[in-house]
């Protein structure tokens, strides 16, 4: 029985200093590691060409939000809707004003025609077998049952709704970019733990 506690006892102190070290860790030393982390020459350029700005990989969080506001498409699309929904105000607001036109037309005819009637007894008048006619229009809207006042009122509405579907399509995308752009620090963060406990 001595001999199987002593046995125990000596299998105990065995193990326990198979787990001691000789010489304790130094917690800010830095580390070699065999697995190379950093971007190898070998490899092609994380750069990316755009149509306006050049992307790579060592881009501030200021610099990589204006990159995107510049070359995203969805953004780039509402930003056109917008300046049409403008455009359908201005169109809407021109619908009020008076407009002005000129016309003119010229007619040929195989006989002669009366061109001025005559202004008095045994006038011949003129005749002629060619006409030009040219006329200035002025066109002044005085009622039409509030249709371009209230097509007026849709557009502005339009415009008003459009300019604030962009803004938040904007502020999305700068908090995605945002969200991204912090992922990827802590990311790095990350690898330089992993390589702290390699």
């Amino acid at each position: 029985m001595k001999t199987l506690k002593a046995g125990l006892f000596a299998t105990v102190i065995f193990l326990a200093c198979g787990c001691a070290l000789i010489r304790p860790t130094d917690p800010y030393a830095t580390v070699s590691s065999p697995v190379s982390f950093e971007k190898q020459d070998a490899e092609p350029a994380h750069g990316v060409k755009t149509g306006k700005k050049d992307v790579n990989d060592s881009l501030a969080l200021d610099e990589c939000i204006t990159a995107a506001l510049a070359n995203n498409p969805d953004l780039q699309a509402v930003l056109f809707e917008l300046d049409a929904a403008h455009a359908r105000y201005g169109q809407a607001r021109s619908a009020l004003l008076p407009s002005l036109r000129i016309e003119s037309g010229y007619d040929r005819y195989t006989d002669d025609q009366r061109v001025l009637s005559p202004h008095g007894a045994g006038d011949a008048g003129v005749f002629s077998d060619q006409l030009l006619l040219a006329e200035a229009v002025l066109t002044v809207p005085l009622y039409s049952g509030g249709r371009p006042y209230n097509g007026l009122r849709a557009a502005d509405h339009e415009r008003r709704a459009r300019e604030y579907r962009t803004q938040l399509r904007r502020d999305d995308l700068v908090f995605a970019v945002s969200r991204h752009y912090y992922t990827i620090l802590g990311l790095e963060k990350r690898i330089q733990s992993v390589q702290q406990s390699i």
